[in-house]
């Protein structure tokens, strides 16, 4: 070991590389200022005041820009001094990190930020995203710009690689000094995302783009469940929601029934979201719970099944409710899926029933939607309903053993764990309110979009496939012989 060897450090950009912004474009903080401090035109003067600076090339900083307003807007220090404040509370509180590039700082690593904010006060952002790594901050207005800061680093440090965002900052800069170089485009908008925004539905985008960048440098297949619930599984479950919830109103229902164990994660999120307008009930069924038609089952599912409510469920064809109709004493049924399944099994073709009414977003006849992989993303914690036992009229379900391995158990909990993520930062930055204007044809084409992304990635086929369909044989198996 030479001791007296340059240490051997990466570097890192801030904004956009290490943390991110929740509203996406920086610019959105203005207009969010300006909303709060009801300031009409305060966001096209914010900007005008930076650009001031830009143009003119000099060293400024906040406190800079602030000055520069007062001088366009002719108002006191005490209102400038809340704008400023408000500002700095919104980045703040827009602060996100990119988990896969804070994961790669190492302790003694080196932080370089091209910014007007205080340092004091980026370090603060990159605390909250959870940097724990000892490291130093630069922050000046153009070091990186101007590759005016790397002669200085160089002449003590031996820098492996430089990661940042821009072309011209983060790899033009650096190389003219021989420095290693990557660019990270991972906070740009994905294809998904820029979906949802060109369709204004922001508040969505944002969401499901925050909690991309929330996974970390994980095992691949990990990795990819994660974003295939955040990019796929999400929003499919929250436009069907949508969807349920105009149709229940069209419908008049009061109580909307959730079965389980496909629809455990579309309960919460119904729940929370529309909870205080309906009945919203957790069903412990099966289709093979449905076809057995024990007692005590048939009595739990005659209190929970009413005129007023409408029986949900992901995907099927509807042959095991319709074999669990008959000993319903209701009249009639209304069931909505996800997507409707053919009856394309021969046992199913003679078992049929005038109660149930069906209602799909994907009908039975459209192709190109793999309803397996719909299931999977949707796995709940708990085994398959055997029966439901009585007790003195409390209800308790029996399942089947658990057939998953501790390895899917894993992958189970880690696909919850993200769906559930997003359903708490929904409650943060609520609901576009469009999503109220929109129809059922509309809602519909937005959610096949992303089903049919969602069919073609393999990532639930290599981590589940195998199991779930020997699960699903043993239900074929038993059910078309009862």
């Amino acid at each position: 070991m030479n001791i007296n060897a340059k240490p051997i450090v990466n570097t890192y950009d801030v904004f956009d590389t290490l943390i991110a912004r929740r509203c996406i474009f920086p610019k959105y903080i203005f207009h969010i200022v300006e909303r709060k401090s009801n300031l009409i035109g305060f966001s096209k003067i914010r900007e005008d005041a930076e650009n001031y600076f830009l143009k003119n090339k000099h060293n400024y900083n906040i406190d800079d820009i602030y000055v520069k307003i007062k001088d366009y807007m002719k108002i006191d220090d005490g209102i400038i001094q809340n704008l400023k404040s408000m500002e700095l509370q919104e980045e703040f509180d827009n602060c996100i990190p990119i988990k896969e590039n804070i994961d790669k700082v190492l302790d003694g690593d080196i932080i370089i930020s091209d910014m007007y904010l205080p340092k004091d006060f980026i370090s603060l952002l990159l605390h909250k995203s959870g940097l724990n790594k000892k490291v130093t901050l630069i922050v000046s207005n153009y070091g990186k710009h101007h590759a005016l800061i790397w002669p200085k680093i160089i002449s003590s440090f031996l820098i492996s690689k430089h990661l940042g965002d821009n072309e011209h900052a983060d790899g033009v800069s650096p190389n003219k000094y021989g420095i290693n170089y990557e660019i990270t485009k991972i906070s740009n908008v994905n294809f998904f995302e820029k979906i949802l925004i060109d369709m204004k539905l922001e508040k969505l985008a944002m969401l499901i783009r925050e909690v991309r960048l929330g996974v970390g440098n994980e095992e691949n297949i990990i990795k990819g469940i994660k974003k295939y619930q955040a990019t796929y599984n999400f929003p499919i479950i929250f436009f069907s929601c949508f969807y349920l919830y105009h149709l229940s109103k069209k419908l008049n229902k009061k109580r909307i029934i959730f079965s389980s164990r496909d629809c455990y994660l579309w309960f919460n999120l119904f729940n929370s979201l529309f909870g205080d307008e309906f009945d919203c009930v957790y069903y412990y069924t099966s289709r093979y719970a449905k076809v057995s038609c024990e007692n005590d089952y048939i009595k739990y599912s005659n209190k929970i099944i009413t005129q007023d409510s409408i029986l949900v469920d992901l995907c099927g064809s509807g042959y095991s409710t319709e074999r669990l109709s008959h000993k319903i004493k209701t009249n009639k049924i209304d069931c909505f899926f996800i997507q409707k399944m053919k009856k394309d099994r021969q046992y199913m073709l003679n078992k049929n029933s005038d109660k149930l009414n069906y209602h799909s977003i994907i009908n039975e006849n459209e192709e190109g939607f793999l309803n397996h992989k719909l299931e999977i993303a949707n796995f709940a914690p708990h085994p398959m309903l055997k029966n439901i036992l009585c007790i003195d009229d409390n209800f308790f379900p029996i399942f089947f053993p658990d057939q998953y391995h501790e390895v899917e158990k894993k992958y189970i909990t880690h696909q919850n764990e993200i769906f559930n993520k997003c359903t708490e930062i929904l409650k943060v930055i609520g609901v576009d309110k469009i999503m109220y204007e929109l129809n059922f044809e509309i809602i519909g084409k937005c959610l096949s979009i992303f089903y049919k992304f969602m069919s073609g990635d393999p990532i639930l086929d290599i981590a589940f496939g195998e199991n779930f369909f020997k699960e699903n044989t043993f239900v074929e198996d038993e059910i078309k012989i009862m």
